[in-house]
């Protein structure tokens, strides 16, 4: 009688051990029948800059670039000079208004 108990203590084991690697397998989408599958999320950063129109998205690109170029700028120059540091920036500023307006024009032809 000892052995059936052992038999059946193994057997419980086994299934014991198959119900959790079924419960800790990843599960394929479809597999989850019944729940939508979540589309991966894109940073928040990102997400807001593609809800700016063009011209913001133009003026913010250029404000980043002119900033890194003015910055290298003003290492290089001296003094009272450093001002001149300040043209880059507003430049490329003005240049992405610019650029993100025409872009703005030829999306809606």
């Amino acid at each position: 009688m000892s052995t059936t108990r052992e038999v059946q203590e193994r057997q419980r084991i086994a299934s014991l051990r198959q119900q959790q690697i079924r419960q800790r397998a990843p599960k394929s989408s479809s597999a989850a029948r019944g729940r939508a599958v979540q589309a991966k999320q894109r940073p928040l950063l990102i997400a807001v800059f593609a809800l700016l129109p063009g011209r913001w998205k133009g003026i913010l690109a250029g404000a980043v670039v002119g900033t890194i170029l003015s910055f290298f700028v003003s290492i290089q120059l001296t003094g009272d000079q450093r001002l001149l540091a300040i043209l880059p920036l507003l430049g490329l500023i003005v240049a992405g208004y610019g650029a993100g307006r025409f872009k703005e024009h030829l999306n809606k032809r």
